[in-house]
């Protein structure tokens, strides 16, 4: 599982992020979510992960691009933005 004070969820075109509140954390435990194909990039104050995310849930199964925007506060790494663009349900 993703997250930092919310959840990542897959919402239309684009991934977002919500807070626990608004989710349903028993419904996500169900997924089963791995990352494949990791290429990062770090500057002082920012880095990016593109990546491939997969998540299963039953039979059902999704690989989706995603790129992992992170900025640096206080010496800790912070996810400030999650894209991902389409979605492709695979069997």
């Amino acid at each position: 599982m993703f997250q930092d004070d919310g959840i990542i969820f897959y919402s239309g075109n684009k991934w977002t992020k919500s807070q626990i509140a608004d989710s349903d954390p028993e419904e996500w435990s169900r997924f089963n979510i791995s990352l494949f194909n990791l290429v990062i990039s770090i500057t002082d104050k920012e880095a990016t992960v593109n990546t491939v995310l997969t998540a299963k849930m039953g039979f059902d199964k999704w690989k989706l691009p995603v790129i992992f925007t992170l900025t640096k506060e206080n010496d800790k790494w912070l996810i400030s933005e999650v894209t991902g663009y389409g979605s492709a349900k695979t069997k």
